[in-house]
């Protein structure tokens, strides 16, 4: 077993006290993946409904429980996306490759535009001054 530079103690102690693996990691002046083969290796594993310690979590649920059907087509395009039946295309607007899915009809989960990060907002700006 290589020698890591934290101690298992340590480890032990920051994954008791509930802190999420990027902060235990970033504390022990070790890497991420690092950090998470020791624990494993340790036997420390959290189980997965239990929360890393995500601010959002709480919000997140309350968002899905309000947005149902955003929340399927959302889930709809990641698993298009895994399974290769939906591809990724460059931002419709300024041709960028670093995109996210805009859903125009949220019936309609697997039809998608294609759009960067600033022109995905620029599009919800104009969408709302539609309103």
């Amino acid at each position: 077993m290589p020698a890591s530079k934290f101690s298992d103690e340590a480890l032990r102690t920051a994954f008791d006290a509930g802190r999420p693996w990027r902060d235990i990691a970033r504390d022990l002046g070790a890497g991420y993946s690092t950090v998470r083969q020791r624990a494993y290796q340790l036997g420390l594993r959290r189980p997965s409904s239990e929360p890393t310690g995500s601010k959002n979590t709480a919000r997140n649920r309350s968002w899905e429980a309000k947005h149902p059907e955003k929340r399927r087509a959302h889930k709809a395009v990641e698993s298009a996306l895994v399974c290769g039946t939906l591809q990724k295309e460059p931002c419709r607007d300024c041709g960028a490759t670093n995109v996210q899915a805009h859903h125009p009809d949220y019936s309609r989960p697997l039809l998608v535009v294609w759009l960067c990060a600033p022109c995905h907002a620029i599009e919800h700006v104009r969408l709302r001054h539609q309103e």
